[in-house]
């Protein structure tokens, strides 16, 4: 570029915006990123990744995008683009204003030698895949690795509502992706990405679901030098007891002795040296990490017993719900089988009570196909079904039909039978339903494909 300066890597603060749930017609407010700067590799990242303004309906789980118009700008090439959605309920004369105030920002950011004329006429986009294309275009990337990017981020924000592996696996094996290891890697990003912005919630959530990813695709396959190179990376970086606590599936004892190996073997004194340094902080962030999770399991416990000691344990889960974590789940289910097998009968009983009242707030903030497959799982008769299936038409497709299909053969396979019966009924009855509206390209009562296993299927 032409001016002298080097540009700028500033990144510019999100905004709070009302949005509206596509799904349920829930309103809620999100914080939306309507600068994007190229130099800000973080901001581009989540941009090309199909991670930018994001939002997660708080009452659905439905993830869709949110926010008004977008600048992106490229000092270096000299470029400056705006995506002004024509779906966007405003004016043309305020949609103008928008964008006139982004672009008032960016230049207000900027030393008078890097101020452009181009930056004020940025070119205009109406649609999201026009967009994109461009953007694509100017780092050299192609519009189908931004389309499996975004899917593949709608879909993390998706399983963040799935609390147990079982739904996870479920949802994974309904879209076929069932051995997809990227995901791990990508909810590993996203997690690495809350911590940095201090979103410690957000964070521990993505590592959650993380574990539960690698149990159904497994760990992503990466070599001891790779490892060694971002573990090494994010030590630089300050970021090496994030990074440990993301990676501690594959930092057990086979790693630390083949880390053991490569010190004893190295010639060089100083790479010698970066190794022995590494070992130490790995170690010492490792401890800083089990120090953290007896301070959280402890929180945890006192939690629950105050959930035991309330009048009325549903109310207290039901205004407590958006604290509710699989932690709390676990030590919750934990207790209830140390109280079984001890034969405390009174205690197990309340245990119990206060697990179903959880799963039954965790099943409120799931998606409503995978809330309706869970319901009709637990029906003992067709009366139960029927109404369940009149009361949710719009729900009624053929992707809910493989869903009841496949859950049905995963519960006969594993001996959950009244489940299996009660989803073979109900896939019976929304073929029915299909076949009354012209839908159901399938009514053969195949079993083929998969879906969530139910909260209910024990």
């Amino acid at each position: 570029m032409s001016a002298t300066s080097e540009p700028t890597t500033a990144s510019f603060a999100p905004e709070t915006v009302s949005a509206q749930c596509p799904q349920c017609g829930t309103s809620f407010t999100a914080q939306v990123t309507p600068i994007v700067n190229a130099a800000d590799k973080q901001a581009q990242s989540r941009l090309l990744s199909g991670r930018l303004n994001i939002a997660t309906c708080p009452a659905c789980g439905t993830a869709s995008r949110v926010g008004g118009p977008v600048l992106y700008f490229d000092l270096e090439k000299e470029l400056a683009l705006v995506l002004a959605p024509g779906s966007l309920a405003i004016s043309h004369d305020q949609q103008e204003k928008a964008i006139g105030r982004l672009t008032n920002r960016v230049v207000d950011s900027l030393p008078p030698e890097q101020r452009r004329m181009y930056l004020l006429q940025p070119k205009m986009f109406f649609t999201d895949a026009s967009f994109m294309e461009a953007v694509l275009e100017s780092v050299g990337i192609k519009p189908e690795d931004l389309r499996q990017a975004e899917e593949s981020a709608l879909l993390i924000e998706e399983l963040l509502g799935l609390m147990t592996v079982e739904a996870t696996r479920g949802r994974l094996e309904a879209v076929g992706r069932a051995d997809d290891t990227r995901l791990v890697s990508l909810a590993t990003a996203l997690a690495e990405e809350a911590a940095r912005a201090g979103d410690a919630r957000r964070a521990q959530a993505l590592l959650a679901l993380r574990e539960r990813l690698i149990e159904v695709t497994g760990p992503p396959t990466i070599t001891m030098e790779e490892l060694l190179q971002e573990l090494l990376a994010a030590r630089e970086a300050g970021e090496l007891t994030s990074m440990v606590a993301a990676l501690r599936p594959v930092l057990g004892y086979e790693f630390y002795a083949a880390l053991a190996e490569l010190i004893e073997a190295a010639d060089d004194p100083g790479e010698k040296s970066d190794l022995e340094a590494l070992r130490a902080a790995m170690l010492e962030s490792s401890d800083e990490l089990d120090a953290q999770a007896e301070a959280e399991l402890a929180r945890v416990a006192r939690r629950l017993e105050a959930v035991l000691l309330a009048p009325d344990p549903a109310k207290l889960l039901e205004e407590q719900a958006d604290s509710i974590d699989e932690a709390f789940l676990l030590v919750t289910e934990a207790n209830l089988r140390m109280a079984l097998e001890q034969g405390r009968a009174e205690e197990a009983a309340k245990l119990q009570q206060v697990l179903d009242a959880t799963f039954a707030v965790l099943e409120r903030r799931l998606p409503p196909q995978i809330r309706l497959v869970n319901q009709l799982a637990r029906c003992e008769d067709d009366e139960c079904r029927e109404q369940l299936i009149a009361a949710s038409p719009e729900l009624i497709d053929d992707d809910l039909l493989e869903m009841l299909r496949a859950t049905a053969a995963r519960a006969r396979e594993g001996d959950a039978i009244p489940v299996a019966d009660s989803l073979e009924a109900a896939a019976k009855l929304a073929v029915d339903r299909l076949a009354a509206t012209g839908g159901a390209d399938d009514a053969d009562g195949s079993t083929d494909g998969a879906a969530p296993s139910p909260q209910g299927d024990e």
